[in-house]
């Protein structure tokens, strides 16, 4: 698998698919933030892999796979703010739900 490609269009991508099947929609994340009783879990989906922690702009080409990316909890917090934030920018109404 070769690298993945963060960039504005792929956003972008989610914004429109939003809009065009629920228009200006409420959009709700949920998930953990710190340790949670679902680590376990979490841990066996992933075999064992770990993520790298990858610093990254809404305008990048990562080289990364995606797979490495979202295996890393704080890649995905930031990926979910990042997509959030552009979905705030098109009109929808952003919640995050976030449990400790």
């Amino acid at each position: 698998m070769g690298p993945w490609c963060l960039v504005l269009k792929h956003f972008q991508t989610y914004c429109n698919y939003v809009l065009s099947h629920y228009g200006k929609a409420v959009v709700v994340f949920d998930g953990y933030e710190g340790r949670s009783t679902k680590d376990m879990t979490h841990m066996q989906r992933s075999k064992g892999k770990k993520g790298v922690s990858v610093s990254f702009s809404i305008d990048m080409n990562l080289t990364v796979t995606k797979e490495v990316f979202l295996n890393d909890h704080s890649n995905k917090q930031r990926f979910v703010k990042l997509l959030g934030e552009q979905l705030r920018n098109s009109g929808c109404q952003i919640q995050n739900t976030f449990c400790s």
